[in-house]
């Protein structure tokens, strides 16, 4: 709950409505679509894997509600047992929801999702490149399309909050797909950046078309801690654009000077 409560801090204090699901809801609730145009997967603990299976059966029930002891749980959302994750009823909903025309924004180690279980076709989790090591640092990031309306208010030179990947790659033919890539040469803003060239130029955040929808996948946390201020509204822009993401041309100067 630290990591996807932050995400929820942020949409609170800049005062934008949303519901809440929980993992273990994605499998309960009917056609997503029907309810949403954009769901929010925020950074989780873990890879694709542990997300996907969530907390052990075996630990549960485990519940998630307010009592004497713990007054604070149970808000937004609360449940007898946050065990078992989403399974593969859930990975489907979130298929569908995107197939159906939703957009699914994923944050950092939710991006991996998508990825590892074929959601998106010709995008793939890789391994962090060896020696690299960034535990929490501003990096330099690029606006590979500049008309994109992810970019849209952003110069081409953007600084990212990076923590630890996860790191993608793309099929060529996919390459229309990147929108933010790290920078070229030495990616280092300020904080600890170990061989960060070896994450240069390569994607950073990533519009997926599929069926009727989109996913999105940011390679980092743009609402990490409710102190990327820079970053956020690369978010912001997926969510007022959710069923425009392919537009905007280059044919106009100031767009295509990234401003």
């Amino acid at each position: 709950t630290q990591p996807e409560g932050w995400a929820r801090y942020t949409l609170d204090a800049l005062g934008i409505p949303y519901a809440y699901i929980a993992d273990t809801e994605l499998r309960t609730l009917g056609d997503l679509r029907r309810r949403f145009d954009v769901i929010l997967f925020p950074d989780q603990s873990g890879g694709a894997e542990q997300i996907f299976e969530g907390l052990d059966p075996e630990q549960g029930p485990l519940p998630y509600r307010a009592s004497r002891a713990h007054p604070s749980l149970g808000f937004p959302d609360e449940t007898a047992d946050m065990t078992g994750g989403m399974r593969y009823e859930g990975l489907i909903a979130l298929r569908d929801f995107v197939d159906r025309g939703g957009t699914l924004v994923a944050l950092r180690s939710a991006s991996t999702v998508p990825a590892a279980f074929g959601l998106v076709r010709g995008v793939d989790v890789i391994d962090t490149p060896q020696g690299l090591f960034i535990p929490g640092s501003l990096v330099r990031g690029r606006l590979e399309r500049p008309e994109h309306p992810i970019g849209y208010g952003f110069r081409k030179d953007i600084t990212l909050h990076h923590r630890f990947g996860p790191y993608l790659r793309v099929d060529d033919d996919r390459k229309s797909a990147v929108v933010v890539r790290y920078a070229d040469g030495d990616i280092r803003l300020s904080g600890l950046v170990q061989n960060g060239a070896r994450v240069a130029g390569q994607p950073a955040v990533l519009s997926v078309p599929a069926g009727e929808g989109h996913y999105v996948l940011f390679g980092f946390n743009p609402l990490n801690r409710h102190q990327t201020f820079m970053n956020f509204g690369l978010v912001w822009n997926v969510v007022l654009n959710w069923n425009d993401l392919e537009a905007g041309s280059t044919e106009d100067p100031a767009v295509a000077d990234g401003y």
